[in-house]
C-alpha cells in the first residue's frame, strides 16, 4: 500500500483493513469522533461486502480511516474519520487525493459522498478538493447532540448534502 504524505514532515502510512480483528482502534475513534457512530456490525458488513477500509497511521498510531464503496464507475465515500487532534493537518485532504490518484487504474469516473449540512469543516474540505453539491437529502441525519451530549426531543433531523467529484 502507498504512503500518504502530509504538508509537514509527518509520514502517514495507509493500511487496508481486511479482518474484523483489526477494527478495534477504528471503533474507538468512531465513538470519539461522532455523535451517531457506526456499530461494529456496520464495519463488519462493509468488510463482508468487499468495501475498501483504509486506516491512516502516524508514528504515534491511528490518525484516521475511510470507508469506500466502489459501484461500477463511481466510488462512494461512506465514512472519512480523522482524529480530532489531527483535523486541519491535511490527513483528510491526503486521503481524498490518494483516492483520486487511484481512479484511473480502477476505471472510476467520479466520487460521491454525503455530508451533514452543519459540518462546515468537511464541506470546506470537500469543496477545496473539487467536489460540487449535486443535491440534498432532506432530514437524512438524526439531529446533533447539544453541548451536554443530549438530543432534545424537539430537535429536527438534518439534511445531507450530496457531493460529487468528477475526474478530469
Amino acid at each position: 500500500m502507498a504512503t500518504l504524505y502530509l504538508p509537514h514532515p509527518e509520514r502517514i502510512r495507509v493500511r487496508q483493513i481486511r479482518d474484523p480483528k483489526q477494527l478495534e482502534p477504528l471503533l474507538a475513534l468512531e465513538q470519539q469522533a461522532y455523535s451517531f457512530p457506526w456499530s461494529e456490525q456496520v464495519f463488519i458488513d462493509c468488510l463482508n461486502s468487499g468495501y475498501d477500509l483504509l486506516s491512516y497511521h502516524s508514528r504515534e498510531g491511528l490518525v484516521g480511516y475511510s470507508v469506500w464503496m466502489p459501484v461500477v464507475d463511481e466510488l462512494h465515500l461512506l465514512n472519512l474519520c480523522i482524529a480530532p487532534n489531527w483535523q486541519g493537518q491535511g490527513v483528510g485532504r491526503s486521503a481524498l487525493e490518494f483516492a483520486k490518484q487511484g481512479m484511473p487504474a480502477r476505471h472510476l469516473r467520479s466520487i460521491l459522498l454525503e455530508v451533514r449540512a452543519s459540518n462546515l469543516p468537511a464541506l470546506k474540505l470537500y469543496t477545496r478538493a473539487g467536489f460540487v453539491e449535486i443535491g440534498r437529502r432532506r432530514g437524512y441525519y438524526p439531529a446533533s447532540a447539544n453541548s451536554t451530549g443530549e438530543i432534545p426531543a424537539s430537535a429536527q433531523r438534518e439534511d445531507a448534502i450530496v457531493m460529487r467529484y468528477t475526474a478530469p
